[in-house]
């Protein structure tokens, strides 16, 4: 039985983009003032087509391996007169003071989800979910959200040059995002921001689903609307809406009371993607993707249809059981989160009693 992770963010680190030069630089702190054809060894297509844009005088070469590798080859292989690396990556490994320059927006808009970490957990594990939500970090949660939504509207990945650039302050959510070609000579970028709803005027907030086996359609229709699906296992949805947890649509675990403000950080995302693709940055992406060579490693792959059997009882319902899902439907009436029919997805509809078992060789003599 497959099932569908959810995530809990943890406070994320620096999301900026640093270079760490080699020892004959010691004494640069500004990448203008690298002689020129200087060598900066980074594989990002992303971090090429914003230093070619505003270093046109330096030159890139490809590197791999882990942190210790590459600054190891940075050290001994006189090859590179620096490298491009996370901030949040290098300082966690406590070497900080090896960082001679930080680069800030105007030099490198940093990679979707940058210096952020999160904890992914099967849905129906509620105890570690509700344990988990103690440590979810709403601040970390919201930016990475509207990052991530902008990102996956544009198909982008780490294989195409697409930058952003977050900041909640208070309860204002900055956004910007752009673009660009592969020999950065080409930018599209576009930024907003979104004031967050607020409940600090409330000491407690009310739960929206308070401890109870029936629902009101108002909060059903709310069910429907944040959960990207509902599983088979009912049960975990009602644990975890008893412990003021709900999964919102864009996977990120939530408290009830703060459904609005993902709503706001997916809002802002959308809209900034929505701004690009007006200004014909599919068409930029499409070309860096030829240029580079590259897949996009974010599409899913296209699934063959196959005629199966539904596996939900297909018992006609009545219209009482029926919830209508519309916004804006009545609160009046109540319903049971049992009668809310789950959608369940189409792998392996042939073995819903789990994987199946091997023939012993007595059956398969016989």
């Amino acid at each position: 039985k497959q099932w569908y992770q959810r995530r809990v963010a943890i406070t994320a680190g620096d999301p900026r983009d640093c270079v760490v030069l080699h020892a004959k630089h010691r004494a640069v702190t500004r990448l203008s003032a690298l002689p020129a054809g200087s060598v900066l060894g980074t594989s990002s297509l992303r971090r090429i087509a914003q230093l070619a844009r505003h270093y046109p005088h330096l030159q890139f070469e490809n590197i791999r391996g882990n942190l210790n590798t590459r600054l190891r080859k940075l050290d001994d292989d006189n090859k590179y007169d620096g490298i491009v690396l996370a901030a949040a990556g290098i300082e966690r490994l406590g070497w900080k003071d090896r960082v001679n320059v930080y680069l800030e927006k105007h030099d490198m808009m940093y990679a979707v989800s940058q210096g952020a970490m999160a904890v992914e957990c099967r849905e129906d594990d509620v105890e570690t979910i509700s344990m988990l939500s103690k440590i979810h970090d709403q601040h970390t949660a919201l930016r990475v959200t509207a990052e991530r939504v902008f990102m996956k509207e544009l198909d982008g990945g780490c294989s195409v040059p697409l930058g952003t650039w977050s900041v909640l302050d208070k309860n204002e959510l900055h956004l910007s995002g752009a673009v660009f070609s592969i020999d950065g000579k080409e930018m599209l970028f576009n930024e907003r921001t979104e004031r967050m709803p607020s409940n600090e005027f409330l000491p407690h907030p009310p739960a929206l689903f308070p401890t109870s086996d029936f629902f009101s359609h108002h909060q059903v229709d709310m069910i429907h609307g944040q959960r990207p699906r509902l599983t088979s296992d009912v049960l975990s949805v009602k644990g975890l809406l008893n412990n003021n947890i709900i999964v919102h649509r864009t996977g990120m675990c939530c408290s009830t009371n703060d459904v609005s403000k993902y709503d706001c950080a997916e809002r802002c995302g959308l809209q900034i993607a929505a701004s690009l693709i007006r200004q014909g940055a599919r068409d930029v992406l499409d070309r860096a993707r030829a240029a580079g060579n590259a897949e996009n490693v974010n599409e899913a792959p296209k699934k063959c249809v196959v005629e199966k059997k539904s596996i939900i009882d297909s018992t006609p319902r009545t219209d009482e059981h029926l919830v209508d899902s519309t916004p804006g439907t009545s609160s009046e009436g109540i319903v049971s989160l049992e009668d809310i029919v789950p959608e369940v997805t189409n792998h392996n509809f042939n073995s819903l009693e789990g994987p199946p078992c091997k023939k012993s060789r007595q059956s398969s003599s016989s």
